[in-house]
């Protein structure tokens, strides 16, 4: 189901897409979380397993680690804080300028708003920081109108360009 073994990449965005990749398959497959703390750890493989060795209580038998611990663990060790930061900080520079087309700036800020979800608790937040974002020539030919929702701005934003 495209799910692979994590040999623990230096590159701590291979380690989020590796992570997504395999939680999106232990969804489709069901898996309580017992199975995928179980299952993640099984795909640990080289230096990402000789990593877990070192966690403190990972090797206990029967398990009194949690998929949750586990996430927390894997997310501390190969995504650290800084790379957070590091995106929080890019998704709060990124202007539509930098990109050329709606459609270029909509599929980074979909990417990035993950990093800053608490700075965009609601629905008008999420859509004022993405008019921000728009080149003034788009941004100033959209009506508060056009603001009904994120995919109604999206799309007065493309039309505009067009």
């Amino acid at each position: 189901m495209g799910v692979v073994d994590f040999y623990g990449f230096i590159d701590p965005a291979e380690a989020e897409i590796w992570l997504n990749r395999t939680e999106r398959v232990f969804n489709q497959m069901g898996c309580i979380l017992e199975e995928r703390f179980d299952y993640a750890v099984s795909l640990l493989q080289g230096d990402a397993y000789n990593w877990w060795e070192t966690v403190p209580h990972a090797m206990i038998q029967p398990p009194v680690l949690s998929c949750d611990d586990f996430l927390r663990e894997f997310s501390d060790k190969y995504m650290p804080a800084v790379y957070r930061d590091e995106k929080q900080r890019e998704f709060l520079s990124l202007k539509q300028a930098d990109m050329g087309l709606v459609a270029d700036y909509e599929v980074k800020f979909t990417q990035l708003s993950r990093y800053a979800s608490a700075m965009l608790p609601t629905k008008q937040d999420k859509c004022r920081r993405f008019e921000e974002g728009l080149i003034y020539e788009i941004r100033s030919k959209i009506t508060p109108s056009d603001l009904h929702c994120y995919s109604d701005l999206r799309a007065a934003a493309i039309r505009v360009e067009r």
